[in-house]
């Protein structure tokens, strides 16, 4: 694909996000490394007339998607003084979509395979989701931006033989919830969580008290560590959340009726700040499948707005589920029917705004 640019002295602007690309970010010159030479042939570009770098996208290595004096110090930075790696490439290299669902990385994170929960880290560099194969069990994969490209998606290293699912990341990256089938007293399938020291990731450990008494799936976190989650122990499941007091969890509580209306209310995405919150729906009276989405706002008294549905543009006649934001606040991703399986798809965040009373 050429990229399509516009000049101006020493400042190359890309016109639109570029899809992914085989080659190294930073490998201006395409010869397999990234060292000096790529710096030349950058400046080469920008100020004497040289032959662009092909896809152009590979020499914007601070991805600001632009190709300037900045990429050429970030590489030299990164070459010669310890600095960060070339990074060109956020969301697994896709081009953003607009306020219509596009499926998520096709052939990479969606596959032939059953994908849903989509979880980035802060820093856009890491992605964690949940894949179902042919033998029917839920895996956590993950990828992450390396020497310049995504890695393969391969299992969480601190997922073992058991099944796990619904990996959801804490605003800070620091934390990661996920369900799980492996031994614990008393749990069934229960929420577990490990915690990031450097670049790796603890042991699993269960929830301490009071919510190591509750069956707890697809639990989320706000900034201020306050936990949503789904209920499955009670008939119908519903959403309740359990706030941290003088760093303790206390007892969880089940939110109001302007969001549990008895229509097995789970999977919640909470934002950080806690001002809104996403979640799915089963049945419920004008909806238009199995399973849709809706959101609820957070008053300033503390009280929820009456949940609105997201719309036909994002719910189908299937079950559409397993909702979350991306980091920045950007997009939205959830897993939506495609064919006999689900997929996770994203689309623009833009309906939050325009469904806010």
């Amino acid at each position: 694909m050429k990229s399509k640019v516009t000049a101006l002295i020493g400042i190359i602007f890309l016109s639109a996000a570029l899809p992914s690309f085989a080659g190294i970010c930073g490998d201006a010159n395409n010869n397999g490394a990234v060292n000096i030479l790529d710096v030349s042939y950058t400046i080469n570009f920008l100020y004497k007339s040289g032959p662009a770098p092909e896809p152009l996208k590979i020499a914007d290595v601070n991805n600001s998607n632009t190709v300037n004096i900045l990429d050429v110090s970030y590489l030299i930075n990164s070459i010669y003084k310890g600095g960060k790696s070339p990074y060109c490439s956020i969301y697994i290299g896709q081009v953003p979509p607009d306020s219509i669902p596009q499926i998520f990385a096709p052939g990479f994170i969606s596959t032939a395979d059953m994908e849903f929960t989509a979880s980035f880290d802060p820093t856009l560099q890491e992605f964690y989701f949940t894949r179902r194969g042919s033998d029917n069990i839920n895996k956590i994969y993950y990828t992450k931006f390396q020497d310049g490209s995504w890695t393969n998606p391969a299992i969480a290293p601190f997922c073992g033989s058991y099944m796990n699912m619904e990996p959801l990341l804490s605003p800070d990256g620091q934390k990661l919830l996920f369900s799980s089938d492996r031994p614990c007293s008393g749990c069934g399938i229960a929420n577990w969580y490990v915690t990031k020291s450097g670049a790796d990731w603890s042991d699993p450990q269960t929830q301490e008290a009071p919510l190591n008494s509750v069956f707890m799936m697809y639990s989320t976190l706000s900034s201020e560590g306050n936990i949503y989650f789904t209920n499955i122990m009670v008939s119908p499941p519903g959403i309740y959340v359990s706030r941290v007091f003088d760093e303790m969890y206390q007892t969880p509580v089940k939110l109001s009726t302007a969001i549990n209306k008895g229509y097995n209310e789970a999977h919640p995405y909470i934002a950080p700040d806690e001002s809104f919150m996403i979640f799915d729906a089963q049945n419920r009276p004008g909806g238009f499948g199995g399973s849709d989405l809706y959101i609820s706002y957070h008053n300033e008294d503390g009280s929820w707005t009456e949940s609105v549905n997201l719309g036909n543009l994002i719910n189908t006649i299937g079950e559409d589920l397993a909702p979350t934001v991306s980091p920045d606040g950007l997009y939205f991703f959830y897993a939506r029917p495609n064919g006999a399986k689900h997929d996770i798809y994203w689309c623009s965040i833009a309906f939050i705004d325009k469904l806010r009373p």
